[in-house]
């Protein structure tokens, strides 16, 4: 008798010790704060794509971050073109084994999303090592 009294309580011990594990599962699934992880928007992500592609193709924006020279108008314009002063862009032209300083990342707003792309442009020739071209994109 003692024996049947036994099982019948370890059953109800385990069931009891069920419902609590779930209700503390719904509780932690309902009331703990759920973090949306942040998508880059398809625009910009176009944007960033075609930019750097005009970069990558065109000879003279090829060849302007190439030489490094300090008038970087012709890429401005360009991208300027794919804007058309919707968002505020930065770009860092560094050789492949530099990466941005944090001098070069102050000028991107602290308060704004920033989104940033990354290609690496060959020469041709070998007297002109590659270069990394970084685009920093954000909302006005």
């Amino acid at each position: 008798m003692i024996k049947g009294r036994l099982n019948k309580k370890g059953y109800m011990l385990s069931l009891e010790a069920i419902i609590g594990v779930l209700i503390l599962f719904l509780f932690f699934y309902y009331v703990a704060p759920q973090k949306v992880p942040a998508t880059e928007p398809k625009n910009i992500e176009l944007i960033q794509n075609a930019i750097l592609n005009e970069v990558a193709t065109n000879l003279a924006l090829r060849n302007a971050v190439l030489a490094s020279q300090m008038d970087y108008q012709p890429i401005r314009d360009a991208i300027d073109a794919f804007l058309k002063n919707r968002y505020n862009y930065y770009f860092v032209i560094k050789n492949t084994d530099e990466f941005p300083s944090s001098v070069d990342l102050s000028v991107p707003p602290k308060n704004k999303q920033v989104y940033a792309k990354s290609i690496v442009i060959s020469a041709t020739s070998d007297n002109i090592g590659p270069k990394a071209f970084y685009l920093y994109l954000w909302e006005k």
